[in-house]
């Protein structure tokens, strides 16, 4: 799964669970403040990410995670070589 595939991933949960346009989703776009997600949808999106690409985030990087960029980038370091 390359870095595109799991954008795609991230940006499909992100307008099919949240609502979110998809005109607004860029890799630089905020989570909280720009894509209006809460704290608890953020564990939510990454929780559904993690099970669309297979792979578990460590705890230690969660905090990390400010835009979907950071998303995107968490769950590829993640993916197996």
């Amino acid at each position: 799964m390359d870095f595109l595939d799991v954008e795609m991933k991230v940006k499909n949960i992100l307008v099919e669970e949240f609502q979110c346009s998809a005109e607004t989703i860029l890799p630089a776009s905020r989570l909280r403040q720009e894509l209006g997600l809460d704290e608890f949808d953020v564990i939510e999106l990454i929780g559904n990410a993690e099970e669309e690409c297979g792979v578990a985030i460590l705890q230690d990087e969660l905090p990390n995670i400010l835009t979907v960029d950071d998303l995107v980038k968490q769950l590829k370091q993640s993916i197996p070589d």
